[in-house]
């Protein structure tokens, strides 16, 4: 039977074999014949045009004709006149610089020509020769009569990735607040129409980045707030481990603890959110740039200073609780003890001294094993003083940990991914959800050997 079953699975797999190759012989003629060019038939000979009785006309003529569109855009020009600065509500005739956010006056030689030349076609504005999405005409633009069209730089949804692509990257020198660009306008899904070049022959304009009144101030924030970080970190333990009250052992507990891993990660991911929502909206004007990927690690970093805070509470509250009991039952003895032995110097009954003696000889016995108990006990609850940052993260009792050093190099690397996709990208980064496991692995396993560990 089992040499019948075979069989059959063989002659099934075989089939399926043939039949793949019928297949695959069948794609391969559609591509072949998909490849084979075809025979273009001559274009039909059009009427030769009027002739023009004036200059707008003579361009219409010309984009009449059987020309591409790129040599239709040759026949104008554009150049930014005038330029509404919305945020510092400042109108000026200028055509120096402008944001997110302005208003741009572009001039355009025969406009008039163009827009009856593409009535089908709606202008659109281009910067580097890439047309800028969802950004149309204001209201009342064209006008035909000064050939000047309005557009409103707006970012959008739809050309994120353009804006990120022209701002994005700010190098550090003279660009970084503003970058040199060419402004055109042209036809909806065409190409940009020539531009009146100014910028060593290249560039026609100057898109601001950051504008440097609220670049400043920012960063006066950012350093005020770093410098309350480490202020507080050093005076007041912001970022270091936490003891409880051990006085009721006796153990004072002033002392600088040492740095947590827990408490620095949950900041690290804190104080990089804060400081890219800040860059991209100086950049964007956008405020809706938190991802999901920003809550779960934030969720992920807070909830795993959380859970070591109160895996460290718990093993030191029962180890507290331990020892006082200890030190109460040394005290006892060390009350017992001369007792018995009194009583056993006034001479009990023959009974009561063999009783009496097996009970100081226990007691004994068991005063002599408190008190190293008791020490251990004691020299973990007590507070080891800092020993430098990558030392107090990264070691514990035994040294160098590597549970910590995974959680460590892990939060630092994906950092780094984060960092270079906002300066990049000018948006906070969509990790999968293998990257997030990878760092809730970490975390977990980080937490997993805090039970067992005692801390250096």
């Amino acid at each position: 039977m089992t040499n019948a079953l075979n069989f059959q699975l063989k002659k099934i797999l075989l089939l399926m074999i043939v039949l793949l190759l019928v297949q695959v012989r069948a794609i391969s003629q559609e591509s072949v014949l998909a490849d084979t060019p075809k025979k273009d038939k001559p274009p039909k000979k059009d009427n030769p045009a009027k002739a023009p009785d004036n200059m707008a006309d003579t361009n219409k003529a010309r984009l009449a004709s059987p020309a591409s569109d790129a040599k239709k855009q040759d026949l104008f020009k554009a150049s930014v006149v005038k330029v509404n600065n919305v945020k510092t509500t400042d109108t000026t005739d200028t055509i120096d610089h402008a944001g997110i956010g302005d208003i741009i006056v572009i001039y355009v030689d025969s406009l008039s020509a163009l827009i009856g030349t593409t009535k089908d076609q709606k202008l659109r504005l281009f910067i580097n020769g890439r047309q800028i999405e969802n950004i149309e005409p204001l209201s009342g633009a064209p006008d035909l009569n000064n050939g000047t069209v309005q557009f409103r730089l707006d970012r959008n949804t739809n050309n994120n990735k353009t804006w990120a692509d022209i701002l994005g990257g700010p190098p550090i020198g003279a660009d970084f607040f503003s970058t040199p660009v060419k402004v055109s306008v042209g036809y909806d899904n065409g190409v940009a129409i020539k531009t009146k070049t100014l910028y060593n022959n290249k560039y026609n304009f100057e898109l601001v980045r950051i504008h440097k009144g609220w670049f400043w101030t920012c960063l006066v924030i950012l350093i005020i707030y770093l410098y309350l970080l480490f202020t507080m970190t050093k005076s007041k333990g912001l970022l270091r481990d936490r003891s409880i009250d051990l006085s009721a052992i006796g153990i004072n507990n002033n002392v600088i603890a040492g740095y947590s891993l827990g408490r620095f990660q949950m900041a690290f991911w804190f104080t990089l959110t804060v400081m890219s929502f800040f860059f991209i909206w100086l950049i964007t004007d956008a405020y809706d740039i938190i991802t999901s990927t920003v809550l779960s690690l934030i969720g992920i970093s807070a909830a795993t200073s959380l859970s070591a805070a109160m895996i460290d509470d718990n093993k030191s509250t029962d180890l507290l609780n331990q020892t006082i009991a200890l030190q109460s039952e040394l005290a006892g003895l060390n009350t017992t003890i001369p007792d018995l032995t009194n009583r056993i110097n006034n001479g009990p009954p023959p009974a009561d001294l063999l009783r009496l003696q097996a009970s100081l000889k226990t007691a004994q016995d068991r005063a002599i094993q408190l008190p190293p108990l008791i020490t251990i006990n004691t020299k973990i609850l007590t507070p080891q003083p800092s020993k430098g940052f990558l030392n107090d993260i990264l070691r514990d009792v035994n040294g160098i940990s590597f549970h910590r050093l995974q959680m460590f190099v892990w939060t630092f690397v994906l950092g780094v991914i984060f960092i270079y996709s906002v300066w990049k990208d000018l948006s906070m980064p969509d990790f999968g959800a293998t990257l997030l496991a990878l760092q809730g692995l970490t975390s977990a396993t980080y937490l997993g050997f805090k039970f067992p560990e005692k801390q250096a």
